[in-house]
């Protein structure tokens, strides 16, 4: 489960808000989804930080002086859009709004979403180009994958809003 689950959360727990006010009953179903999952999560997170600080320490003498590598933010798209292309897929990225800092996470989040969206277009759409849309918001972050393809061929669009509070952003 792993980093998926925080996306898979965050969506869980925006599905509750929404579906508060129109269909009371429902929301408490699924609100119990979102502990289990960021709980899993969690776990998964330590483990991993633990392996990571532990291969740190283990590595060659001479990789002591080099710090870990910061986890990919929304930066490295241009990167992430050409490692696509190699496997043919050409990628179409706009950024709408004015580029702020965002709170710790929410890039990595943003990157992974992307990640695993343009591999899934690669594993199952047979198309050629996907398109990327992050736009800055006031208090959230969408970031939007499209391809071409249709139903029969692999055709979806991912839409997440990941939210964020302005006054977080002093991180």
């Amino acid at each position: 489960m792993g980093h998926e689950a925080v996306p898979l959360a965050n969506i869980q727990a925006g599905t509750v808000s929404r579906m508060l006010p129109a269909r009371p009953g429902e929301p408490g179903k699924i609100a119990v989804e979102p502990a289990a999952t960021t709980s899993s999560a969690l776990r998964e997170l330590k483990a991993t930080t633990t392996m990571g600080l532990l291969r740190h320490h283990t590595d060659r003498a001479d990789d002591t002086d080099k710090p870990p590598e910061p986890a990919p933010g929304l930066a490295q798209l241009p990167a992430l859009s050409a490692s696509f292309r190699h496997a043919g897929l050409k990628v179409a990225r706009t950024f709408e709004g004015t580029a702020r800092p965002l709170p710790a996470g929410t890039e990595p989040t943003a990157y992974r979403i992307v990640q695993e969206a343009l591999t899934d277009v690669t594993k199952h759409a047979a198309v050629d180009t996907a398109r990327v849309r992050h736009v800055y918001r006031t208090d959230d972050l969408p970031v939007v994958v499209t391809n071409d393809g249709t139903a029969h061929r692999g055709g979806f669009e991912v839409v997440v809003e990941l939210p964020y509070h302005p006054q977080a952003q002093a991180d």
